[in-house]
């Protein structure tokens, strides 16, 4: 809650983010002059302690970078207005988060459910684990020492299988269905004239409505997410025996079979996002939600690299912002108690702040789906609605305005 406060501070967010870009460009430029005057210097050297390959290398990396440079600022000038949408999407997040305090606690309640699935998903992993026939081998180095071994029939390893994919399939569904809820209530939230009226009550009203209506798109997404994963640990275990094999030429193709997946997986789990957003705004199905999503991501292409950029430095900062305070006050408060009681504080300190970057982790990743549920529902706003029927205020507003009064002005001198 105090980061989302600090995200809505005028002018600090967007000092952040344009000092982020500006600083990748500085980098690009300030590395390019760097190697080329010092490829200047080894090439004006007498005797020369570099031969020509390396200066001549040098100097194509300067001009690599000078051209990487030129062509990053070609491509802020013409993305410039999707940054300035991108930041006020991540304001007006934060504004709903604030409006619906009882929504960060959601992620507990997921924590819960999944920690109450793995007690009975352990007990059933180890129960098959165990079922397995050992055997009994002494280590062949004259030692009294024995090695024990599991081997498990066809039966037992299907039943493995089958367990990791309600493993996959389960927490998935816990996530996607955590994910619609808070679109959901965002969305709500924008959609809504008087937004005084939306509080931390909608939670549970969407809680109650998601489950009921949406129980299914969750599970089918989930699964289809699930199967993936299965099958890159299949892949994995198969990679295992070509290893054992030394089998070179069917690691090097199973590795590029789990290169492909992996960035297939990517990119479900991104479809995946802005589909459960569309059923959380629209209450249509996982299929058509997903086809709509992939419709909505072409369409709108740079808005949704940028909204990725901003949101992930957001995201970044957050967590080093919210590590941080938490080891400061930690470290404070155990100075006062048990100060003079410890050698040292900095084992507690870093346990705090392992501590503090996963569950900041966990509730940032509300912000995320926060920040791209607020620019959907823009997006919908814009194609659906004009003028003062829009729902747009706040940052968001102020930007419709800005560029609207813009695009008339330059409609004008065309004309």
């Amino acid at each position: 809650m105090t980061y989302s406060l600090v995200l809505r501070t005028k002018c600090l967010l967007s000092f952040i983010i344009w000092g982020s870009i500006f600083s990748i460009l500085a980098l690009l430029f300030g590395t390019g002059y760097y190697v080329y005057n010092l490829q200047s210097n080894w090439d004006k050297d007498e005797p020369q302690e570099h031969n020509d390959s390396t200066i001549m290398a040098a100097k194509v990396i300067s001009i690599i970078l000078f051209v990487l440079g030129g062509l990053f600022f070609v491509v802020l000038v013409f993305i410039r207005r999707s940054i300035m949408l991108a930041i006020a999407c991540v304001k007006e997040s934060a504004r709903s988060i604030g409006a619906m305090p009882l929504i960060v606690l959601f992620p507990l309640l997921q924590c819960a459910g999944f920690l109450a699935f793995i007690v009975i998903w352990g007990y059933y992993a180890i129960s098959i684990a165990s079922t397995g026939d050992m055997t009994t081998w002494e280590l062949p180095t004259g030692s009294t020492a024995s090695v024990r071994s599991w081997s498990y029939n066809d039966s037992l390893q299907n039943m493995g299988w089958f367990l990791l994919f309600a493993f996959f399939w389960t927490g998935a569904f816990i996530v996607h269905i955590g994910d619609i809820i808070i679109a959901h209530c965002v969305s709500t939230w924008y959609f809504t004239r008087d937004k005084s009226t939306i509080g931390s009550s909608i939670v549970p009203r969407s809680m109650c409505s998601m489950i009921r209506y949406h129980t299914g798109t969750a599970a089918f997404g989930s699964m289809i997410l699930a199967f993936v994963q299965l099958v890159r640990c299949f892949i994995s275990y198969i990679q295992k025996l070509a290893r054992k094999w030394d089998n070179k030429a069917g690691e090097a193709l199973l590795c590029c079979f789990q290169c492909c997946l992996l960035c297939f997986q990517k990119f479900l789990e991104f479809i995946s996002k802005n589909a459960y957003i569309q059923t959380a705004i629209f209450g249509t199905s996982f299929c058509v939600s997903t086809r709509e999503a992939f419709s909505l991501i072409l369409r709108n292409a740079i808005r949704m690299g940028s909204i990725a950029y901003v949101t992930e430095i957001v995201l970044i900062i957050g967590r080093l912002f919210i590590s941080a305070l938490v080891v400061c006050l930690g470290y404070i408060y155990m100075e006062s108690e048990i100060g003079n009681e410890v050698v040292s504080l900095a084992g507690p300190c870093v346990l705090i702040l392992l501590l503090a970057y996963f569950i900041s982790s966990m509730f940032l990743h509300l912000f995320n789906i926060a920040t791209s549920t607020i620019l959907q529902c823009f997006i919908a706003d814009e194609e659906m609605f004009e003028g003062n029927q829009r729902y747009a205020e706040g940052d968001l507003g102020d930007f419709i305005d800005k560029f609207e009064e813009i695009e008339k002005k330059s409609i004008k001198v065309g004309n």
